[in-house]
């Protein structure tokens, strides 16, 4: 199996686990205590392995998509019933953790890159 798709089957195995934790009420979905923890986990780590799982996907793209996904999230929390609540600055975050996670994409990608044709070539 390819690096490359190693990454995408793990991209997809992260949404849904992301998906799950943010939208499952109670301990949970808060097997972490501190929810800025949670969403810096989720919104440094997904568009960084969306990079590396997709180098031709535009970075401004990963950037709304990513945007996307986090104020849906909100949304559906906001309407839950069951113990979840919305917090745009919530969302704020996100936004500050995706531009980060954007920012060390682009210093580390070179080096997957590099180590992936280094791979194809022995």
């Amino acid at each position: 199996m390819s690096l490359t798709s190693f990454l995408r089957i793990l991209l997809w195995l992260a949404i849904a686990l992301a998906l799950y934790l943010a939208l499952t009420p109670g301990p949970i979905g808060q097997a972490i205590e501190s929810g800025k923890i949670r969403h810096a986990i989720a919104f440094m780590v997904l568009p960084w392995i969306t990079m590396m799982a997709y180098p031709s996907l535009r970075l401004r793209w990963i950037v709304v998509l990513y945007a996307i996904f986090g104020g849906v999230i909100e949304l559906v929390q906001g309407a839950m019933q069951a113990g979840r609540h919305a917090e745009w600055a919530d969302w704020f975050f996100d936004l500050l953790f995706i531009m980060a996670a954007i920012v060390i994409g682009l210093i580390v990608r070179p080096l997957f890159i590099h180590q992936s044709k280094a791979g194809r070539d022995r």
